[in-house]
């Protein structure tokens, strides 16, 4: 696995996907609603305008595609995917962070943090939701988060108590 493979080892999430929000980056409606990835594909969307913003992509619609030839559609796609995984990659390392945060919060020890997050970096879900674009990573990521609040909140002071529940009601949607 790497992030250059070609863009049909895992095609179809990876293209459905990416072309849900290439609709949403022109304004047109989305046009895929079995699965409750949508923030997923809002993150998406977000991810390639801020490409787009820095220089990194030229092509971020989907009428960017429009009368392009058979090979340089496929190159296009294959970067559109590439930088996708890019931000598996980056929600993998958040969702590190945020094991770690969350067994120091625990156990008020570093290296037992620091082991958990070594034990959890080289797990092979983890590897593979960092190389592959689907919508579990992000929902775990908000679930763990909603769990690092809680656990926050019921060791703060009395006055941040409502704040913090707060967070997690809004965490947990």
């Amino acid at each position: 696995h790497n992030f250059s493979r070609p863009i049909f080892t895992n095609a179809d999430p990876d293209i459905a996907y990416i072309y849900q929000a290439l609709l949403i980056n022109d304004g047109l409606p989305q046009e895929y609603f079995a699965h409750p990835g949508y923030l997923y594909i809002l993150f998406i969307s977000l991810w390639l305008n801020l490409l787009h913003l820095l220089g990194f992509l030229d092509f971020i619609r989907l009428e960017d595609f429009f009368g392009l030839e058979a090979t340089e559609f496929e190159l296009k796609f294959h970067l559109l995917v590439q930088a996708t995984r890019y931000l598996s990659f980056i929600l993998a390392a958040a969702f590190t962070g945020l094991i770690g945060l969350v067994v120091k919060l625990l156990t008020r020890s570093h290296l037992i943090a620091a082991m958990a997050v070594l034990v959890f970096v080289f797990s092979p879900g983890l590897i593979l939701q960092g190389l592959i674009i689907r919508p579990e990573l992000l929902s775990s990521l908000f679930v763990f988060a909603a769990f690092l609040t809680l656990v926050h909140a019921t060791r703060s002071g009395h006055w941040r108590l409502p704040f913090f529940l707060a967070i997690t009601a809004f965490l947990s949607m």
